[in-house]
């Protein structure tokens, strides 16, 4: 898939780790940042094609020395360096 693909970002602590996220959901070709709409078409795609398989792609970096921005970039250059694998191994 070329373009934009949608993600939501996370910022989580646990304890004094601080950590950010990004995650998306995929189910056939569909990618999207809406838990809904993945649920949406993991049932269309039922009916129509009796497949039913949907995935959660999250990607997580921890947050050093306070420099979120950083953590940031990581997990934006990272997942879209995977973007297309995962594209290909997840149905």
């Amino acid at each position: 898939q070329r373009g934009r693909v949608f993600a939501m970002k996370l910022i989580m602590r646990v304890g004094y780790e601080k950590m950010v996220a990004l995650y998306w959901f995929k189910s056939g070709a569909m990618v999207t940042a809406s838990h809904a709409k993945q649920q949406l078409d993991m049932i269309i795609n039922s009916v129509k094609h009796r497949k039913t398989s949907g995935s959660l792609i999250q990607i997580i970096a921890y947050v050093k020395d306070g420099d979120l921005s950083r953590a940031e970039r990581n997990v934006v250059e990272f997942a879209k360096a995977v973007f297309p694998y995962i594209q290909e191994a997840l149905p």
